[in-house]
């Protein structure tokens, strides 16, 4: 490295260090135009908060995304994920700190990924949907944004997080799922899914057969992923003997990984003759939740009012009702999360009488 590069990397270094310690104040005008952003853009996340600021960046760059300027559009988010939802001044949600007119233009930011990707690159993509999701979390949408998460609901994965985990009643959201309930789409987040109808319906109650036929709608998901990741096996190891031959060389990619969906219980598994590692035993995995469907019906309950948008006396409540000596550890994580100071006192005294 040249002297004149390094020492330029030292001032930088400095620079930083110097703001962390000082935590400017950010003056209104900070941020206007994308060499403003440019000059400040290492100790950004070290300036005092000033919501305009952020309204400023977030403005800056939904105006720029759809431009041919040669911009870093990645960066532009990583920063605003840094100085307006990551802030040390803030730990409380999000809600509490942005407006409704902001998480719009935010969303407008995670449509821009999908709808105008081409304006950064493939490999900055998934970083930037990551990016804007990460933002977006709790975030209050008019009806319009919400319903397009809804629409493109096939896009990513991550959509389903942002509908599913909506902070507040939402009526659009509730049809839906009203509608859309007995789909498999729902399986491996049930609880979640009920929690809206619970929003409607405070006495709803879950099918136990609708919870058997979600273990085998997910079972028969991970039979696909399994084949997936064999075929990709497959062609993998011919790809890499043809390298091997040295006639050609062919980009195998990255080595294939099996990807099986997350489940809230313990599985079962069992060798596989044709893998060199374990797969789940889905015979084994369908009996022991049938022969258990009580206490899956129970934590899946549990779990549904914890997710729902009740008031917090409601849920309370609505939680003793499903308690027993087999479901205590999700009722406490339950009450660990939501902070349920009260059912905390009535399991002390229940455990007490146990004694």
């Amino acid at each position: 490295m040249s002297t004149s590069k390094l020492n330029r990397e030292r001032k930088k270094e400095v620079t930083r260090l110097l703001c962390q310690l000082e935590q400017p104040e950010a003056s209104d005008t900070l941020i206007v135009t994308y060499q403003d952003f440019l000059k400040i853009r290492d100790c950004l996340q070290y300036y005092r908060f000033n919501p305009k600021v952020l309204e400023s960046l977030v403005r800056l760059t939904v105006g720029l995304w759809r431009t041919d300027k040669r911009i870093n559009r990645l960066s532009l988010l990583t920063k605003i994920k840094q100085y307006g939802f990551k802030h040390e001044q803030y730990k409380q949600p999000i809600e509490n700190h942005h407006s409704t007119e902001l998480s719009h233009q935010v969303f407008q930011l995670l449509r821009n990924t999908f709808e105008a990707s081409e304006y950064i690159s493939s490999a900055q993509v998934a970083d930037a949907r990551k990016t804007c999701n990460y933002i977006l979390v709790a975030a209050k949408l008019p009806d319009e944004d919400v319903q397009w998460l809804i629409d493109n609901l096939h896009l990513e994965a991550q959509i389903l997080n942002r509908i599913l985990r909506y902070p507040e009643k939402n009526a659009i959201i509730t049809s839906w799922i009203r509608d859309n309930y007995e789909s498999d789409i729902f399986c491996s987040r049930r609880a979640e899914a009920t929690s809206w109808l619970l929003d409607e319906n405070p006495e709803f109650l879950i099918d136990k057969n609708r919870l058997i036929m979600d273990v085998e709608a997910i079972n028969q998901r991970d039979r696909d992923a399994i084949d997936e990741y064999k075929s990709a096996l497959h062609i993998f190891s011919m790809v890499d003997a043809i390298n091997q031959e040295g006639s050609t060389s062919i980009d195998t990619g990255d080595y294939p990984s099996l990807k099986l969906t997350q489940r809230y219980y313990s599985i079962t598994f069992m060798s596989s003759k044709s893998l060199d590692e374990e797969l789940p035993d889905f015979k084994k995995i369908f009996e022991e939740i049938v022969t258990e469907i009580d206490y899956h019906y129970r934590v899946s309950m549990m779990w549904s009012i914890a997710y729902s948008r009740l008031e917090p006396a409601i849920k309370m409540d609505m939680l003793k009702n499903y308690y027993t000596e087999e479901t205590y550890f999700s009722f406490i994580n339950i009450c660990r999360r939501l902070q349920l100071h009260e059912v905390l006192i009535w399991l002390k005294l229940r455990l007490d009488r146990v004694d």
